[in-house]
């Protein structure tokens, strides 16, 4: 899952991340730690696939791969949080208002 960039960069980020995601399916993705190593069970980077299905009205999120534990900035909370509540409006049948 990405939010940042727009644009071409976008659509490569968006590939890098897809492809990264097929990596981790296929136990072949590298380790790496672009927000720095958080402590020794810290297995790096990851991609995450969200998608919605519509007749079950479900919200999906694949790792790719078994995740224990998981370690985000607040700036990527925030993303989470906002990509996780315009997937729910996708599917909800009422309006969902968000209080904070």
């Amino acid at each position: 899952m990405s939010f940042s960039h727009h644009g071409d960069s976008q659509n490569m980020e968006i590939a890098n991340l897809m492809n990264r995601f097929a990596d981790q399916v296929n136990s072949r993705a590298k380790r790496a730690w672009s927000e720095g190593r958080l402590n020794a069970e810290d297995q790096g980077d990851l991609a995450v696939a969200i998608t919605t299905d519509h007749t079950k009205k479900r919200i999906i999120m694949d790792f790719g791969k078994p995740i224990t534990w998981l370690a985000m900035t607040a700036e990527d909370a925030v993303k989470w949080g906002t990509e996780l509540i315009r997937r729910a409006r996708e599917i909800s049948d009422k309006p969902i208002t968000i209080e904070i």
